[in-house]
Formats: structure tokens, C-alpha cells, sequence
């Protein structure tokens, strides 16, 4: 059975028309993924940093100046992390180990569009990072 082209002619773009949403929901959410990915990325690394550096000191002997210099270190390294908000970093030790723990509330790129369209995902993700490290000397 022959169709004629006249009965045709608007099948892509109907095709089109189902698929688009679809994909750009699967774009918007890989985007999303791989920011929230680097985000959490960018957490661990400054808080291994700073670690690293307070971990130098004789069995916790660090001082308050290099305690405030290991935070800043921290803050200037999760700047392009989008944090909305930041609890910490908390830094402990027990005179062998020394502790550092950060939590980063990070919304997403498209705000409560994509809560709007799911109902569940709320408006961002809370990210942790935390290092324990022993004192070299």
C-alpha cells in the first residue's frame, strides 16, 4: 500500500516535536550531574590541602594564625564550587590525626525548574568532604 507524500510531510516534525523535550531533559540533567561532580571535586580537593599543610606541624602544634590560613586556604579553593551556603570547615586533631570536614549546600543550575517538573528532586544537594591525615613529624 502506496501513502501519498501529501499525508507525510509533517511526520518529522512531529517526531521532533516528542523527542526534543526528552533530550533536552537528558542534557539539562547531564549538566547538572557534571557541575554537581566538580563541585564536589573542587570540596575534596581543598579540604586534602589544607590537611596536607596543618598535617606538617609536630603532632598538632599548629597555631591559631595557621589554623585561620588553612580555612582561607579552604574558602579561596571551593570559590568556584557555587556554594549557596557553607557550614565549616571544622578542624580537629587528636595530637596524631588531624581532622577537616566541610558541608557545601549547592543549588542547581536551573533553580526549581527541574523541582517543578519532578516533584522530588528539591532545589540543590548538600555536598561533604572531609580528609584525615597523620602528622608527618
Amino acid at each position: 500500500m502506496r501513502i501519498s507524500r501529501r499525508f507525510q510531510k509533517g511526520g518529522a516534525i512531529v517526531e521532533f516535536a516528542i523527542l526534543m523535550p526528552l533530550l533536552l531533559l537528558l542534557a539539562i540533567g547531564v549538566a547538572e550531574f557534571g557541575a554537581i561532580f566538580y563541585s564536589q571535586n573542587l570540596l575534596n580537593q581543598a579540604v586534602q590541602t589544607a590537611a596536607r599543610k596543618l598535617s606538617d606541624y609536630d603532632s598538632g602544634t599548629y597555631d591559631a594564625a595557621q589554623k585561620t590560613a588553612a580555612e582561607t586556604l579552604i574558602m579561596q579553593n571551593i570559590a568556584n564550587a557555587r556554594c549557596d551556603s557553607v557550614t565549616g570547615p571544622n578542624i580537629s586533631n587528636n595530637g596524631k590525626v588531624i581532622r577537616i570536614s566541610i558541608t557545601c549546600n549547592r543549588n542547581f543550575i536551573t533553580g526549581n525548574a527541574l523541582n517543578a517538573l519532578t516533584g522530588s528532586l528539591g532545589s540543590g544537594v548538600n555536598l561533604e568532604a572531609s580528609s584525615v591525615m597523620e602528622f608527618t613529624r
